[in-house]
């Protein structure tokens, strides 16, 4: 990946990160915590954790990323021993950078 496609990415994945906090805080609020090649990592906080969709607020981030033309894979979820956040880390196995 290009590193100007590499920032496009970046770009969208922000701005999809903003757009799910908008739909889902304070239930849930995502943070980007780690960008680097084809993975990136968020912080899940909030009240997922009484929730019965517990997953489907980590998959909600594929389907705003999948507007943007940018699909993912979820490659890890690691819930933190006090259980107060999950981070989750997903892979972009591909991209369409519009110009």
């Amino acid at each position: 990946m290009s590193y100007e496609h590499s920032q496009r990415i970046l770009k969208i994945i922000i701005d999809s990160i903003n757009q799910y906090n908008n739909y889902r805080a304070p239930e849930a609020y995502a943070e980007l915590i780690e960008f680097k090649g084809n993975y990136f990592t968020v912080r899940f906080t909030g009240r997922i954790f009484s929730s019965c969709c517990f997953y489907d607020y980590f998959e909600d981030l594929k389907y705003i990323l999948i507007n943007y033309n940018v699909f993912t894979n979820i490659i890890e979820v690691l819930i933190t021993e006090l259980g107060d956040e999950v981070v989750v880390k997903y892979e972009v196995i591909s991209y369409q950078v519009i110009t």
